[in-house]
């Protein structure tokens, strides 16, 4: 519904590896996904580019051009999650 109302969007890489997120014990996927409900108070949309015949790459979709901003200005996700409170 979002694409046939053609409302603004930017999509950024959720930059999880989950094979080297678990073998580092860096942080399992599901407490990823508990920080960006937190922090994020826009309206999101959490997916997979398809690519044929591999894995796809998650991305987060935010539909507040404020907050694309701000991912933008920290470099990625990971860094807007770990500055906002």
């Amino acid at each position: 519904m979002f694409k046939l109302a053609k409302l603004e969007h930017y999509d950024f890489d959720l930059g999880l590896d989950l094979k080297t997120m678990h073998r580092k014990r860096i942080m399992a996927p599901e407490a990823f996904v508990q920080e960006i409900i937190k922090k994020i108070k826009c309206p999101y949309y959490l997916g997979v580019h398809k690519v044929r015949g591999a894995k796809g790459e998650p991305f987060i979709r935010v539909y507040d051009h404020k907050t694309a901003m701000m991912i933008t200005l920290h470099g990625n996700l990971r860094e807007y999650l770990d500055a906002t409170k």
